[in-house]
């Protein structure tokens, strides 16, 4: 009986655990925190994201809005 009480514990302290982390995950990417602590990882098990942020940052550089001749600094 012991050891169904463990096993029980185990499993409720591992699925606290899980959804603490989803939380702490979607909180993240709700507030678009965590990308300068994520980025290294993301860049070793996929190569290709470095490249995707590029061309994210290079897009959205073109799509703000410019000032025109009329505008004061």
């Amino acid at each position: 009986m012991a050891g169904m009480w463990s096993y029980l514990v185990y499993a409720l302290a591992l699925g606290a655990l899980a959804a603490g982390l989803r939380a702490l995950g979607t909180r993240v990417r709700r507030r678009g925190i965590g990308g300068t602590l994520m980025n290294p990882v993301d860049e070793i098990w996929r190569p290709t994201a470095h490249h995707f942020r590029a061309e994210t940052a290079v897009h959205d550089q073109r799509l703000a809005p410019r000032a025109g001749a009329d505008d004061k600094p």
